[in-house]
């Protein structure tokens, strides 16, 4: 049966069946519950964002150098071939230390304030993978990538350390090793500790103690002051539910470059800096003794 509408002069009339719709649809909308509004918060680590730019600019987060031992003088230097390249730590501070990734290791998770043992746990978890990808990872090392490291931040600290990587600042967050040198394809030597605590606000914190020890290739090298590299940093991450927030960081470098430090890059001990090092000044200090504060002053007159 044929529908008595189908020609109706209304229904083929395109400009009236275009403003129908439009009524329709305008209709529709108007019976529709309304939606609750979305308020936007602002994550309180955005908070603690503040807080890093702050003390970055003021030098707070404090980039020391002191010299393990004697420069050795081009003149003195052995033939090549005297360093295991195998056992490169042999003979060094770092020797009976646990080799990279298992010289980082979570404590037993406790609860810590309003926080439950298993956020403790996850928290550790998570600081842990950032040390992994920030000081031991080949792709890091080898390759200067921290993407891994990056992606572990929230995303208001994400952009500011990405910058940090590339200034005086980079070895806060990173061992980013000097362009022109090489490591010795051995991992590094590790050791240290981390602990939870409620810091600002109530917010779940971590706090670091970490030394990290780097074999560089230095044909010709004497003594381990010349291809062992090592640096100890206290870095303070906040726990958040958009990643981790560093929120302070200094440290030390030990046996390494004067000039590659003011650069923010690491890199063994050369002849040409005895020029920037300050004998008075230089101590013999074990980086991996975590009872003992860093030292005030360090030895580089570079900073």
């Amino acid at each position: 049966m044929r529908d008595p509408l189908a020609d109706h002069p209304d229904l083929t009339d395109e400009a009236w069946i275009r403003e129908a719709t439009k009524r329709a649809r305008r209709a529709a909308r108007a019976d529709r519950a309304p939606r609750p509004r979305r308020v936007r918060r602002r994550p309180s680590a955005l908070v603690v964002v503040g807080v890093v730019t702050a003390m970055l600019l003021a030098g707070a987060v404090v980039f020391r150098a002191d010299l393990f031992g004697d420069p050795v003088a081009a003149a003195d230097r052995a033939p090549s071939g005297r360093v295991d390249r195998e056992r490169p730590f042999v003979g060094s501070l770092a020797e009976a230390r646990p080799d990279g990734a298992a010289g980082i290791v979570v404590p037993v998770a406790a609860p810590v304030g309003a926080y439950s043992a298993e956020e403790v746990a996850a928290a550790y978890s998570a600081v842990r993978d950032l040390l992994i990808a920030g000081r031991v990872d080949g792709r890091a090392l080898n390759e200067g990538r921290f993407d891994a490291l990056l992606a572990g931040l929230t995303p208001e600290s994400r952009e500011h350390v990405r910058k940090g990587l590339a200034g005086r600042s980079a070895l806060a967050w990173a061992t980013v090793i000097e362009p022109g040198v090489r490591l010795l394809p051995v991992p590094p030597k590790v050791d240290g500790a981390m602990v939870a605590k409620v810091g600002d606000g109530g917010r779940l914190v971590v706090d670091t103690d970490y030394t990290f020890a780097y074999a560089f290739d230095v044909p010709g090298a004497l003594t381990v002051d010349e291809y062992v590299a090592m640096l100890r940093y206290q870095v303070r991450f906040t726990v958040t539910d958009t990643g981790l927030h560093p929120t302070s960081a200094e440290g030390y470098a030990l046996a390494m470059s004067c000039a590659a430090m003011s650069r923010g890059r690491l890199a063994p001990l050369t002849p040409d800096d005895v020029t920037l090092v300050d004998p008075a000044s230089a101590t013999r200090i074990d980086p991996f003794d975590h009872t003992q504060p860093l030292p005030d002053t360090g030895s580089c007159r570079v900073e």
